[in-house]
């Protein structure tokens, strides 16, 4: 390939970037309105995760970035295997790209829910136990601010404030809900909103979910287990048309050509991927059980 026709590439690609991206900022109103709605919806929930204020901007250019780079991955690598359709495949490396960073905060979200549920239990033994030994609710939660691992203690930490400002209990505990969707944490604010509306034993009631919790997450960790093998199929049966292809276009490069070099070969790969997609969205349904 051409060094100077691959740097003519680039800097065409490079300036119609810089240029496009200028235009739009200055004569959209509704990327503006975009940019906006996006910065504050993702600064919000990265806030809400206990990140920095301004990761919502962040994350918008490294989508404008991440959509350069791998568009100028997309069009090296159908100009290497000799694609007639250049364009169209750098810009659908550059759509995706676009569209990558929006998975960080959904990911960091999932993981500090997950790291939430674990602890769960131990935090339900922990408000018993305080209850017990006579400590009102409100005492209870600063106990565990300072008694219990990230993001428990993040979590209880901001109830706590805001009860110290005013806000009510039932509201700080609603408010931490919305932060932590998860079933568990819906079932201890519904306890402790009843037990302060009509009274009852909040210590009985920590105590039976902390073991429930526990017999579910054993009964979990052995569905994982039996499922194990079908999952790791999965990853086999997706690797393998990669690997194949790559295979055989070592050993029969003449004959793989057709693949890459011609529009028809492109229309196969694409409905390949998609057949491939739906087959593992379909594997991933069969071994997965939920409890």
């Amino acid at each position: 390939m051409d060094s100077t026709f691959l740097l003519l590439v680039v800097v065409v690609l490079a300036a119609t970037t810089v240029v496009g991206s200028l235009l739009i900022q200055i004569f959209s109103s509704r990327y503006l309105k975009y940019q906006e709605s996006y910065v504050n919806e993702m600064s919000e929930r990265m806030e809400n995760i206990f990140f920095q204020r301004n990761a919502g901007k962040v994350l918008l250019i490294s989508k404008w970035v991440t959509a350069f780079v791998l568009g100028l991955v997309g069009v090296w690598l159908s100009l290497n295997a000799g694609s007639p359709i250049t364009e169209v495949v750098g810009l659908s490396f550059g759509v995706a790209g676009f569209f990558l960073p929006d998975l960080v905060p959904r990911r960091l979200e999932s993981k500090r829910l997950e790291l939430f549920g674990e602890q769960l239990p131990d935090t339900l033994v922990a408000m018993a136990s305080c209850l017990k030994s006579g400590l009102a609710f409100p005492q209870a939660v600063e106990f565990l601010v300072h008694n219990t691992q990230k993001p428990t203690s993040e979590e209880f930490a901001l109830v706590t404030k805001e009860i110290q400002v005013g806000v009510s209990v039932d509201d700080a505990l609603n408010n931490m809900l919305k932060r932590l969707p998860s079933e568990d944490l819906e079932l201890l604010v519904t306890a402790v909103t009843i037990s302060r509306q009509v009274g009852g034993n909040l210590v009985e009631v920590f105590d039976t979910m902390a073991r429930t919790i526990r017999e579910r997450s054993a009964m979990e960790g052995k569905i994982k287990a039996l499922t194990a093998q079908g999952k790791m199929q999965t990853l086999v049966i997706g690797a393998m048309p990669l690997v194949m292809y790559f295979l055989l276009r070592l050993m029969q490069p003449e004959m793989m050509a057709n693949l890459t070099q011609t529009a028809i070969g492109w229309i196969l790969i694409v409905l390949i991927v998609i057949w491939e997609a739906i087959g593992l969205w379909v594997i991933q349904k069969i071994v997965t059980i939920e409890v």
